[in-house]
């Protein structure tokens, strides 16, 4: 996968909507994330930040607060997701999994902008699987978590979620299997 950032910038409220999940520590242990956005206004929804910043925000939270901590918040990110997937039309209010993953790979080729229009591709799909392929350079952690996260709120359903292959491990690619099928979240 081509990692290079140059370029590629992902709105304001994204970076935002990271942020926010820290508000409370941000005084004090969250700080850094804090630094790291300052140069940037984050008052324009829309503004564009570089994904780097993203990226980085990504990083510290994962070696500093720990992985779960980051895959939480990719959960707690997908219900903004969700939310925002529905409010533009891209689900209706009932969407399959398979249609919530489709609106992801929407939503994530326009909301990021990216010269060589990198992001997500669904490689398989079946009536209770899919496995997608990340091409941006989101951190993993953190996408495992929103496709949980977003499976959750289509499904009511526990997912499981997991690599096919890994970047990390030598792969050319982050590709991830996840299955909607186990223990009910919602009555």
């Amino acid at each position: 996968m081509d990692s290079h950032t140059e370029g590629v910038t992902l709105p304001a409220r994204t970076v935002k909507a990271l942020l926010d999940l820290y508000a409370e520590r941000l005084h004090t242990l969250a700080r850094p994330l804090v630094e790291l956005v300052q140069p940037y206004d984050l008052s324009a929804p829309d503004a564009p930040i570089p994904i780097q910043v993203y990226n980085d925000m990504c990083a510290w939270i994962a070696q500093t607060l720990g992985t779960a901590s980051l895959q939480n918040a990719g959960i707690r990110l997908a219900e903004g997701a969700f939310q925002h997937m529905r409010e533009h039309g891209y689900i209706s209010d009932s969407p399959t999994p398979l249609q919530v993953l489709q609106a992801l790979v929407r939503l994530s080729g326009e909301a990021v902008h990216d010269p060589q229009g990198r992001g997500w591709e669904i490689l398989e799909a079946g009536e209770r699987h899919a496995v997608l392929r990340l091409t941006q350079t989101f951190h993993t952690t953190l996408q495992l978590g929103l496709l949980m996260g977003l499976i959750m709120r289509s499904t009511g359903l526990m997912p499981i979620v997991h690599y096919r292959s890994e970047v990390a491990r030598g792969d050319l690619y982050d590709e991830f299997v996840v299955k909607w099928q186990g223990t009910r979240l919602i009555a």
